[in-house]
């Protein structure tokens, strides 16, 4: 079986164009997907995989995913191979031919961090509490 499925961040603006002779269009982009390990750095490291998707979901995806925005793909994994005419040698390039790409954000929307929830109790809430009253040989743990 041969599937696919990733989720990354478009390292630039998607490209459509309509394959000659056809009215189908196909859309070509490149996510960044993070590795899940750290390297010897202590730091993560990225794979940029090619995306191509046809038809109607290409066209969504031209039309509303923007560099930086997050976006999960489903698909399979193509390898072209050819041998290059000027020095025989083989040559190959690696992409998914997406099925399913979802939107995780809006073509306008700038990632953000949300914020720490804020707690504020009512007014004289534990003032009878005494906060040393609990000897560290009373707790069981």
């Amino acid at each position: 079986m041969n599937a696919i499925h990733l989720i990354g961040r478009l390292t630039k603006d998607p490209d459509m164009r309509y394959l000659p002779g056809t009215e189908t269009a196909s859309t070509n982009f490149q996510i960044a997907v993070r590795r899940n390990f750290k390297n010897r750095e202590g730091n993560y490291d990225s794979d940029f995989i090619q995306v191509q998707v046809l038809g109607k979901p290409a066209e969504a995806a031209a039309n509303y995913l923007r560099k930086g925005n997050r976006c999960a793909v489903d698909g399979r994994l193509q390898i072209d191979n050819w041998k290059d005419e000027k020095s025989g040698e083989w040559k190959s390039f690696t992409k998914v031919i997406a099925t399913n790409v979802e939107f995780l954000e809006s073509a306008n929307s700038t990632p953000t961090i949300p914020e720490e929830p804020q707690y504020n109790p009512p007014e004289g809430f534990g003032d009878d509490i005494g906060y040393n009253t609990v000897d560290d040989d009373d707790v069981p743990f």
